[in-house]
């Protein structure tokens, strides 16, 4: 015979296994009631947010357009190409993408040295 659920009754917290029922296991659910600590927000600290993701994602653009010109100047054009992948490195700088814009810069140096050297070589 089980027994049921006496709240006046002292007993110690048993757990009991997963595959038994038992009426005197009290599963806490207190957690799953509670409210998300980041589902509320406030709307001007959205609006903050997605315009500092705007500006940062232009930055990231204009870089990746500098370098991916700045490695066509390696081989077509190099005075054209690279002088407008080292001017799209400095935006990318000044829009806070750092790294990509300094590697825009640097490639299109080097491609511009590399074709003032060989130009005389080249007919």
């Amino acid at each position: 015979m089980t027994q049921k659920y006496n709240p006046n009754e002292t007993k110690s917290c048993e757990v009991a296994p997963p595959h038994q029922k038992n009426e005197n296991y009290r599963e806490e659910t207190a957690a799953e009631y509670a409210v998300n600590p980041g589902m509320y927000r406030e709307p001007d600290d959205t609006v903050e947010n997605n315009e500092q993701e705007q500006d940062t994602g232009a930055g990231k653009g204009v870089g990746a357009l500098g370098i991916a010109l700045s490695i066509v100047a390696l081989f077509f054009l190099p005075l054209l190409f690279s002088i407008a992948g080292i001017i799209l490195g400095a935006v990318a700088v000044k829009r806070d993408q750092k790294g990509i814009g300094y590697t825009a810069i640097v490639i299109g140096a080097f491609a511009l040295i590399i074709s003032m050297f060989f130009a005389p070589f080249v007919t």
